[in-house]
């Protein structure tokens, strides 16, 4: 049973739903926005500099991060030996200050309060491609930015 769905989850913070989409030249992007949020593929490929997006299968994820589906979350970039996956939050969460995120394991949570996302996703043996949906602004000047 869904914990969250059920009630028994008490941790209060942004309940993050996370995607592996990719494009035809290969990029991948993990997407990182709110657990009940649609998103518009075609909107987001535009605003990524993509023809079009589409859903990573099961054994790309595998492939690329040595999980399985459901346990995906910015957590996986410590397997993304390779920094390939280019990391996008969406800009709902730019000034969100708890995230909750399934640990590489979708039978557990784990919070983190945004200075410890941040000095994770930051950290320099974590060098990676990241984007924050933020309207065209920089959200943070430390990294380069794609904004969305």
């Amino acid at each position: 049973m869904n914990m969250a769905k059920s009630g028994e989850l008490t941790f209060t913070g942004a309940r993050c739903k996370n995607l592996l989409l990719q494009d035809k030249q290969s990029r991948y992007f993990l997407i990182v926005t709110a657990a009940a949020k649609s998103l518009d593929l075609s909107a987001l490929a535009a605003t990524l500099g993509s023809k079009r997006l589409s859903f990573a299968s099961t054994d790309k994820l595998f492939e690329l991060f040595g999980i399985r589906p459901g346990s995906f979350s910015p957590l996986a970039l410590v397997n993304d030996d390779d920094k390939r996956m280019r990391l996008v939050i969406v800009i709902e969460f730019a000034d969100e200050p708890v995230f909750l995120f399934h640990p590489l394991d979708n039978g557990a949570m784990v919070l983190l309060m945004r200075a410890g996302l941040d000095a994770f996703l930051f950290s320099p043996a974590l060098a990676t491609n990241r984007s924050d949906c933020r309207s065209h602004r920089a959200y943070n000047n430390q990294q380069p930015r794609t904004l969305i």
